[in-house]
């Protein structure tokens, strides 16, 4: 009789013991998940920030050129004029 008892009282431990290790795993595994999409955002971070710095050099190529291009055209409306400005 004392053999039922045990077992009906290892059971429950059994099962308790089952849901605390499902816990814990879950834990570490929602933890790594955590890390995987922190590393993917700032990857992505990275990314946009190269992405703004090729813009401004863009936006910087395209200020010279609009420069030089007025330098010159500057220059071209002097000439054809005779201008001694």
């Amino acid at each position: 009789m004392k053999e039922k008892v045990f077992y009906y009282a290892v059971i429950p431990v059994i099962a308790l013991a089952a849901v605390i290790g499902f816990v814990v795993l879950a834990s570490f595994s929602a933890e790594n998940s955590a890390i995987g999409k922190e590393e993917s955002i700032a990857s992505a971070k990275s990314g946009i920030s190269k992405e703004e710095q090729r813009r401004v050099d863009l936006f910087s190529n395209i200020v010279d050129a609009v420069q030089s291009y007025n330098k010159h055209e500057s220059n071209t409306l002097k000439k054809r004029d005779g201008c001694a400005c």
